[in-house]
This record gives C-alpha cells, structure tokens and sequence, in this order.
C-alpha cells in the first residue's frame, strides 16, 4: 500500500495508533458510501485514540477493519477536510451503507514517535496508556457487528432453523435455542440486505408446539436487513409451552419457508432442532417433507431419548437417512460450546472464505468479585452497576416472589475457598435490595470463582432437593470481576452449572485478563464475555444498554 501523501498540517502531527477521532458533539453520519472512511483526527501533538461504541451498520460482507494512518491514500474527493485539519483515511471494497459514530473517546497522550529535543517543548511526560491493540478493537468490532476477526464470505445461503417450543423443553432451553441460532449467524458473516439479493445469508426461524402453534421468521421477511434485526425478531419469539407436533412442523417449514420462499440462485439449508418427544397423533410421514434433491437438511438431537432406536429412526427420517447430518448432545447447554458452534459453521458453510427481561421470566445470579486485586473503589462501582441494573425498568422485578413472569435478582459476594457471602436470594423487593447493597462490605482478599460458582448453585439455585429457581424462568449467572481468579473447582462448577441449566454471562474489566478461565466459564461463547478497560466503564451508557440488551 502507498505511503500516503503530507497533508497541510501533517508536520505538526503526532503518530496515531489504531481509530482515532477526536471529540465530536453529537452523531456523525455518513450515508450511501460504498467504502469505509475512518476518521483520523490529531491536534499538535498529541494523538487521541478512541472506540467507536455505538451501532456500525454495514453492508453484505462488510466489517470495521483495522487501518494504520501512516499506510493509508488520501483522495481528491476528500481534500477539503483535509484541509481543514483532519486526516481521513479510505479502506477500499467493504460495503458500507451507513456508519453512525458517537465519540466516546479517551483522551490519551500519545507517546510514540514523539521528539523530545524540540527547542522550547520541554522534557517529556510520562509514558502514556498503551492503547487498544487491533484485538481489542475487534472485540467491540465483533460486539456491535457479529464478526471479530475477519470479513467471512459464504456465498448465497437460505438458512432455516426449525427449533422446538414445547412444554417438555421448558424456557431455559428454548433460551438456549434462540441464542445458538444468533452465536451460529454471527460466526457466518453478515445478512443479506435485500431478500432478492444473489449473495448474502438469508435466516428463516420456524419454532413449533402443538398442532397449529407455529410462528415463523420468513427467509423473505425485508424487516430482517442486518444483524440487529435479526437478534431482535429471535429474541422477541416467546416460549409456546404446549405439546410438541414434529412432523407437523417441518411440513410447515417446507410449505412456508422453502417451497417457492427461498432465492432461486442459493443453497437451502435446515437445521432441526429436537428433543426426540412428539405426539403420537401426528403423522410422522411427514417426516421426510424436507427430503428433496434442493434441500440439505441437518437435525440435533438432545436428551436421553436417542438411546431409544424409536427415536433414533425420528431423527434419521428427518435428515433422509444421510447420517453425517445428524448431531447427537445430552444437554441444551451444549449448544453453546465453542467447538459445536464451530463444527456447525463448517456444515453450513464448509467452503468458507474470509474476505434485549420486559414481560418474561428470568432468575439473575449476579457474582462478584471481592478480591483484594479488585480494590474497594471497583468494587463500589461494581455494586453500582447491580443496583442500576436492578432499577431498571426493563428488568420489570416481579411483584410477589411466586409470579410467574417477569425478573428476580440474587446476589453472592465471593472471595477466597471459604468466604461467600449472600447478600440476597431471589428477591423482588427493590427496597431490600437497594438496603443490603449499602451495607454490603469489601471483602479484601483472594478469589476463588469455582468454589462462588458451586456455592451460588447449593445456596441460591438449590437447597437440599429443592430447586429455587422458577419452574419457568430462564436462569442467568452474571460474573463481574477483574478478570483474574483462582479456578480451584472450575471444570466442576462449570459442569454444576451446565446441570442446573444456567446461562452464563461475565462482565471482565480491565486489560490483565485470563482469557482461558473467562471462555470456559462461558462456554467458549465469547459474545457472552463484556469488555471494558476499566470499573468505570460499567457506567457508559452504550455499555449499560448493550448490557440490558443481551440478558433481557
């Protein structure tokens, strides 16, 4: 790539690292673009670096990417702003549609490449912050767009998921199914804007109960243009809790979503996802209504049911009797395994190439660290973000502790192998919690997040052989810590919670981070770990709604 040419001010300018914008009242718009511009602002010399935190809407195949400004062309076409100061830089052939920017930058004293010997400057500061790494820009990337570390290109592809909503898969498994289809997109690249397109992924969702409960996403819905929208319509499909009429439902998914529904230039794919239980009165037949020539079509089975060779033959007539299409797992849990996800995506796309709790049930388990590490001003701020967290009028507390709907909030304080401290059950008194998180006091010394994990599940999830956890509700542990713990127990306590059904979610703060403890604490669903630079990012609005987003 050619050096890029000196601009008007470029001898007084400061090497700057990574995106850099300096501060900009208010939303910065760009519409109709068909190439990346990435602002990059300096002042004198001192460099700015920031991360874009609010929503970045990008074409088909189109990522945030990583640009150096000392590697970067200008053009003619933005010579006037830099004129006027700025130094734009163009990264050619990613798809942008629409960038819409809220600067929340740091502001960071660069220190690289600065010369000290410069008469009347004086002697140099301290050494400033390190900054973002690409990585870390990339994380937010991945946060916000769905791809962390490349633009990933498969081709024209339909994918339809058929997921089970009965009664005998219960919420928190149905939950499981709706975040496995979101994981499963996000690692296959960006959606197809126009339902018409001849490129792009195009995502239909069929989740089925009794006879007739059916409720579809459509593959030619044009609400569904991004991402987002599709998170959105998938969480917003709520749990049917009836009886389970299989065959009924994949005939459904034919004549609704594939027959005559699909673009005509891609691969069609299903994904069946099953317990094994149907209603004997429906007419298995019905089966194989997927079973063409046009169609591959792939089943996962979970449970203990597919020990039976009834069930066994239910789920290879579904998949016509083409065995390397069928995924056999004991948990719903397991759906979220890093490895699982990954062998989906290659199934789906084998040639691959890289170019928001309103009105349900959820019990939330927040645990948080009290290590000496932490510190007590952290851990302040940490109490802090529960007590917004638990205000928040989108949680909607239940009323009684026997409702059916809506949310309730535990919390467990957790230090060294014999220190845990409860500060509420599941509770939806505000007033009671808002009293114990004030007298709530800093523990000061050492972490051990398996033996929290095990205690939290004996004392809060259960009592003797008593589950407290609503019959109904979606239960959710929710680690905040500084991202460095003991892991005495770990594997253990990670598969206590994988029995007990428990979606987890870790809020890490911080750049020293144990990444191998974080991702098998979540499963390897890195879309689960939140990331900040430090205790007080937890009060930044776009982190806060990002936040509420994901556990409600």
């Amino acid at each position: 790539m050619e050096k890029k040419e000196k601009s008007v001010n470029q001898e007084n300018e400061a090497p700057v690292d990574l995106l850099v914008m300096m501060d900009i009242k208010g939303p910065r718009e760009t519409k109709d673009c068909q190439d990346l511009l990435v602002l990059l602002v300096t002042k004198g010399n001192q460099g700015w670096r920031g991360v874009l935190e609010t929503l970045v809407m990008l074409d088909q195949g189109g990522i945030l990417a990583h640009l150096d400004p000392r590697e970067i062309r200008g053009t003619k076409g933005l010579q006037d702003h830099v004129e006027a100061g700025e130094t734009m830089g163009l990264k050619a052939s990613l798809g942008l549609k629409e960038i819409l920017v809220t600067q929340v930058s740091r502001d960071i004293q660069g220190s690289q490449d600065q010369e000290a010997s410069r008469e009347g400057q004086g002697e140099p500061g301290e050494p400033g912050d390190p900054g973002l790494t690409e990585c870390d820009v990339m994380t937010y990337t991945r946060e916000i767009c769905g791809c962390c570390d490349c633009e990933k290109l498969c081709g024209a592809l339909d994918i339809v998921f058929v997921i089970d909503s009965s009664e005998s898969v219960g919420l928190t498994n149905f939950t499981l199914e709706k975040n496995f289809i979101i994981s499963t997109i996000n690692h296959l690249g960006s959606i197809a804007k126009d339902p018409s397109s001849e490129t792009g992924i195009r995502v239909g969702v069929v989740q089925y109960s009794h006879s007739g409960a059916f409720q579809a996403i459509k593959l030619n819905d044009p609400k569904i243009d991004s991402m987002a929208a599709l998170k959105d319509a998938v969480k917003r499909l709520e749990w049917i809790a009836g009886g389970s009429w299989t065959p009924s439902a994949i005939k459904f998914t034919y004549d609704n979503l594939v027959n005559g529904h699909h673009r005509a230039k891609a691969k069609i794919t299903t994904v069946v996802i099953t317990d094994g239980r149907y209603d004997p009165r429906d007419n298995d037949t019905q089966l194989i209504s997927l079973c063409s020539k046009n169609i591959e079509v792939n089943a996962i089975g979970i449970g203990d049911m597919f020990n039976q060779q009834v069930h066994n033959q239910t789920i290879w007539s579904i998949v016509c009797n083409v065995s390397s299409r069928i995924m056999i797992m004991r948990h719903f849990a397991d759906l979220m395994a890093d490895e699982f996800v990954k062998k989906i995506q290659d199934m789906l796309c084998p040639e691959m190439v890289v170019a928001e709790c309103n009105n349900r049930p959820v019990d939330l388990v927040f645990l948080l660290d009290g290590s000496e590490r932490l510190g007590e001003k952290n851990f302040h701020l940490a109490l802090k973000f529960v007590k917004s967290v638990v205000d928040r009028e989108e949680l909607n507390l239940t009323q009684t502790n026997n409702e059916e709907m809506n949310a309730r909030v535990a919390l467990l304080l957790y230090g060294n192998e014999n220190d845990q401290r409860v500060a509420f059950n599941f509770t939806y008194n505000l007033e009671l919690n808002t009293d114990n998180l004030k007298n709530m006091s800093y523990i000061d010394e050492s972490s051990d997040v398996g033996v929290a994990i095990i205690y939290a599940i004996n004392n809060i999830i259960t009592k003797g052989d008593q589950r407290l956890v609503r019959d109904n509700a979606e239960l959710s542990f929710v680690f905040i810590t500084d991202g460095l713990m003991a892991t005495n127990h770990l594997d253990e306590a990670v598969s206590a919670m994988r029995r007990v059904e428990g979606v987890p979610t870790v809020i890490a703060m911080g750049s020293d981070v144990d990444e191998e403890v974080l991702t098998k604490i979540v499963k390897g669903e890195q879309s689960a770990i939140f990331r900040g630079p430090d205790f007080s990012h937890l009060s930044k609005p776009s982190f806060f709604e990002r936040f509420i987003r994901w556990i409600c």
